[in-house]
């Protein structure tokens, strides 16, 4: 139901003129397969997803992960982490990959790693 009241939506508001450039939906991979389905009839449309939802979803893994044994510690983190998770979308607003080196510098503090060399985005596997 979502997807195709999104479909209709999409091809009405490009039927009536308008332009699309971004769409911010909760991180539904429906909607990203729509998107790229659509692409040749409506064009690129940059996806972002809904940073509250973001943060619901990190809660609820962090939550989850912390029950695991050995894992209690995370328990310690989760809020703090959540709340650099806020503070990066903030922070680098419009920019998904300024949210991304925002946060991972919290993913280094995580590991006790407190200097790195300067790059222009840090990726933690």
């Amino acid at each position: 139901m979502e997807v195709e009241g999104t479909r209709r939506l999409l091809r009405w508001v490009v039927q009536e003129g308008l332009k699309i450039n971004s769409l911010t939906t909760d991180s539904s991979r429906n909607i990203t397969t729509l998107l790229n389905e659509l692409k040749p009839e409506l064009g690129p449309i940059a996806h972002f997803y809904d940073g509250w939802h973001m943060i619901k979803w990190l809660g609820n893994r962090l939550r989850e992960e912390s029950k695991a044994s050995g894992c209690a510690p995370i328990a310690v983190w989760a809020e703090n982490v959540k709340t650099h998770l806020w503070r990066s979308i903030q922070v680098g607003a419009g920019n998904g990959d300024m949210v991304n080196h925002v946060f991972n510098t919290c993913l280094m503090h995580v590991r006790n790693v407190h200097q790195w060399a300067p790059v222009s985005v840090l990726y933690i596997p």
